[in-house]
């Protein structure tokens, strides 16, 4: 009877497999050049949907967007554009599985200057920039955007490119938006 049962089970997911082609490989991401201008000249220019935020495409995110303008205006963070686009427009690489967005860090950088204004107005912090969502640091195994490091640097007033240059350990590499990478793992940009 239990022999019975144990064929039966085999052949069911032999016709799932059959069915679906194969087993339950991870999806790699398809990236797309971004098309988003608030998004563009960040340093990186490829992204994949569905975002962090929900969208699936850019088309929504573009519009989900818009509706920061009047704090990216405000001027609350200079790193603001670059948080939301990192959850909005993720950056994209064939060589990772996931979207790279935002570290923990920045994110928290952005919500310590930028909530105060949203409660001033009468807006919650929005649950998709929930800082909990994101990876606390960036490494081998979950890469995520950073953003400049506080070194006695004033975040909020505009960033002098040369001051962006700073030191990294010798088995990382950083890219213009501060995503750094193990040299051996040859997911650099």
């Amino acid at each position: 009877m239990l022999s019975r049962f144990v064929v039966e089970m085999f052949k069911f997911l032999f016709f799932l497999v059959f069915l679906t082609g194969s087993i339950a490989e991870p999806v790699m991401r398809t990236c797309e050049p971004i098309r988003i201008d608030l998004c563009s000249g960040l340093g990186y220019n490829m992204t994949s949907m569905p975002n962090l935020g929900g969208n699936d495409q850019q088309q929504e995110a573009d519009y989900t967007l818009k509706s920061f303008s009047p704090l990216i205006q405000y001027g609350c963070s200079s790193q603001l554009k670059l948080f939301l686009c990192s959850v909005y427009v993720p950056m994209c690489t064939e060589k990772v599985a996931n979207p790279i967005g935002p570290c923990r860090g920045l994110c928290e950088s952005v919500r310590s200057r930028c909530y105060p204004v949203l409660r001033g107005f009468g807006f919650p912090w929005p649950e998709a920039l929930n800082c909990s969502r994101f990876p606390v640091e960036n490494n081998h195994e979950h890469m995520c955007m950073e953003g400049p490091k506080d070194k006695g640097i004033d975040v909020t007033a505009p960033v002098d490119p040369a001051v962006q240059k700073f030191n990294c350990a010798p088995q990382y590499t950083r890219s213009d938006v501060g995503v750094v990478c193990p040299l051996a793992s040859q997911i650099c940009f």
